[in-house]
């Protein structure tokens, strides 16, 4: 980030008076621009940082040296519970999948177990309205920027079947999540409803999915198309 973006983000940040603030980390690529991100958003504000994502899954114990939460594994459950025992004053230190900097050192907590049934989380926020921003450059918009995409990106399914040694989906088979089923797939019916439903919100062009085996299973596939 630029100096006027960092700029501009701890201004979104103070206006909104926001509790926390998440940074979603994909890959080990954008380690270095979380780090700047969060040690600016530490230097001006009391706010504090979650990360969260692949990269912090995979090297917790590292992330949580420069942030003071980080969130391992899915996310929807915990991230859920956190911001509801912020909202209520509760105590936090205890909630799942979740690792703390405390006075007396690294807390971590065990892992909930995988979401089975992907049809029972709710679409993504489609909807545009003044407390979504799109920092870039001098710009500080207000909205989502999906909106106006003609490429609309879903998934219908987590996970992977292989084992390839080089990719994530195997330390997290193996490592994070031993003996659970870390392949899973939406049924058809979700996937129709979550396009249209965005359709309500944008009239985009295409859909690309970024499943990592979408075609896997030949009953699905006829049933989707």
């Amino acid at each position: 980030a630029t100096d006027e973006e960092l700029k501009s983000l701890i201004k979104v940040i103070a206006d909104e008076h926001l509790d926390v603030v998440c940074v979603s980390i994909r890959a080990s690529a954008y380690y270095n621009a979380a780090r700047i991100l969060t040690e600016h958003i530490h230097d001006v504000l009391d706010t504090p940082v979650l990360w969260g994502g692949m990269h912090p899954t995979l090297v917790p114990t590292e992330c949580i040296q420069t942030a003071d939460m980080v969130l391992q594994g899915e996310g929807e459950g915990a991230l859920l519970e956190l911001c509801d025992r912020l909202r209520d004053g509760k105590d936090v230190l205890d909630t799942g999948n979740m690792l703390f900097q405390t006075k007396d050192g690294i807390r971590k907590n065990a892992l909930r177990p995988l979401i089975e049934n992907l049809d029972t989380l709710a679409y993504r926020d489609y909807v545009t309205h003044d407390h979504k921003y799109f920092i870039w450059g001098k710009k500080v918009d207000k909205g989502d920027p999906m909106h106006g995409d003609p490429v609309f990106q879903m998934m219908g399914s987590r996970g992977c079947i292989y084992k390839c040694s080089y990719c994530y989906n195997s330390t997290y088979k193996k490592d994070i999540y031993p003996g659970q089923k870390w392949f899973r797939v939406r049924s058809p019916a979700s996937m129709i409803e979550e396009i249209k439903e965005a359709r309500k919100h944008w009239d985009f062009k295409r859909i690309r999915f970024d499943d990592e085996v979408f075609n896997f299973q030949y009953d699905w596939l006829v049933d989707f198309c």
